[in-house]
């Protein structure tokens, strides 16, 4: 079982987003879609970080990615749906092709 150590950072991270989504840009939905965004990855960061399902290296790469994803979608493109399932899709390739992913473990039978 991980340990609950990113919670805090990620719940402080989340609140912070959402307070200046309300308070300066006056827009409460995207301050919650935002939050729920940084919790999940703080959420997969834990997670993934210490149950060894990711090195260390993989799960910066693909935050890091996801977070590029993320913001594109929405500042840029401002398709939120299609950001989404893109940033899930490169979750699930990480995850996947990782070395104690299911695809290297049915490789190796």
């Amino acid at each position: 079982m991980p340990s609950n150590a990113w919670k805090i950072s990620t719940w402080l991270l989340a609140a912070a987003i959402f307070a200046y989504s309300l308070i300066i840009v006056q827009q409460p939905l995207l301050g919650v879609f935002a939050a729920t965004i940084v919790y999940f990855l703080g959420w997969f960061a834990g997670e993934f970080l210490e149950a060894g399902a990711f090195s260390s290296t993989r799960a910066a790469v693909t935050v890091a990615l996801a977070v590029l994803v993320l913001t594109y979608s929405l500042f840029v493109t401002q398709e939120v749906l299609l950001g989404v399932l893109t940033t899930g899709l490169v979750v699930v390739v990480a995850w996947l092709t990782s070395p104690t992913g299911p695809l290297a473990t049915w490789r190796e039978r």
